[in-house]
């Protein structure tokens, strides 16, 4: 009885299909620290569609691999060093500082930082979900004591008299803890 009891307490804090089996630590405070951008996955589908002749849709896939962000498609393909730490407090802030070149250059040439409020998207209990206001809300595909996967999924339209654009996008980050 007191091992199913234990079991029950240890496994508690596991949320996501990936986190850890067992994990002593909150989700707050595997959560809480400084988070650098390791990977990036993504697609962003932009579709036009006028109320008279055809539909026209681009297709952009975003990857990165060993400091590289490589942005594809149909109409040009993109190179960057880029970089991302994102800091996530416990008094309810955040910042994710941005910075970014071409690839071959010594500069940064961007350099974007975002500091504002971070809740949990849903009850309190489940915290499976983060709201980064400024930036958006993730579910949490994987969060464990130094590793976190953040999961985006948008849908947006816009319609005027001549046409609708559609902007369909999904994107997975993947931290690990500056400790």
């Amino acid at each position: 009885m007191i091992v199913i009891a234990l079991a029950s307490s240890l496994t508690s804090c596991r949320k996501g299909d990936n986190d850890p089996f067992i994990s002593l630590r909150s989700r707050n405070s595997r959560l809480i620290g400084e988070w650098d951008l390791v990977d990036i996955s993504g697609t962003r589908i932009e579709t036009t569609a006028p109320a008279v002749g055809s539909t026209k849709t681009r297709t952009i896939v975003t990857t990165y691999e060993d400091g590289v962000k490589k942005t594809l498609d149909d109409v040009t393909n993109k190179d960057s060093v880029f970089e991302e730490k994102l800091i996530i407090s416990d008094d309810g802030t955040y910042t994710d500082t941005v910075k970014s070149k071409k690839v071959g250059k010594a500069n940064w040439t961007s350099v974007r930082i975002i500091t504002n409020s971070w809740s949990w998207t849903d009850a309190k209990k489940k915290k499976s979900g983060i709201l980064l206001v400024g930036m958006g809300s993730f579910e949490m595909d994987r969060l464990s004591s130094n590793d976190l996967t953040l999961v985006s999924y948008k849908k947006n339209t816009s319609q005027t008299a001549s046409s609708s654009y559609t902007v369909e996008e999904s994107v997975t980050c993947k931290f690990d803890k500056n400790e």
